[in-house]
């Protein structure tokens, strides 16, 4: 039990700090299971689920649990599972979804090397723009 109560927890503080995501995630069903490798948000009938595996959610630190959560929740907000289908590379569409949120939290509630502009500019070698949108990091 001791997983969802700190999952908890982590939402009520989204909900003090950001009430819509805070609120938006009440209504999400939540599974602590080891059949992903991270977290993850699917769609089950009409209803979205979140998925974190209990021994990456143990690794976090507090900030980083927050983040997560507010990660995972934005990819339902800005409709990344309704749009994953129409690009042909899920693995490169996935880097552009999760460079393209990320730029939307605090950058201490993201881990070291969170995808973003500067770490796929760095590794690259471009320069890319911000807040630009899944399909132009795509």
């Amino acid at each position: 039990m001791r997983h969802e109560e700190e999952l908890s927890i982590v939402i009520k503080t989204i909900m003090l700090e950001q009430p819509f995501y805070g609120l938006f995630l009440l209504n999400v069903n939540k599974e602590f299971s080891k059949r992903v490798p991270t977290a993850a948000v699917t769609i089950e009938g009409i209803n979205y689920k979140l998925i974190v595996n209990p021994d990456f959610w143990d690794s976090l630190s507090d900030n980083h649990k927050q983040g997560l959560i507010l990660h995972e929740a934005k990819h339902i907000v800005f409709g990344h599972l309704l749009m994953r289908d129409s690009f042909s590379n899920h693995k490169l569409a996935n880097v552009a979804m999760d460079c393209e949120l990320n730029q939307y939290i605090d950058r201490e509630l993201l881990p070291d090397g969170a995808i973003l502009p500067e770490t796929l500019e760095k590794e690259l070698n471009i320069t890319l723009s911000e807040r630009a949108g899944t399909h132009y990091y795509y």
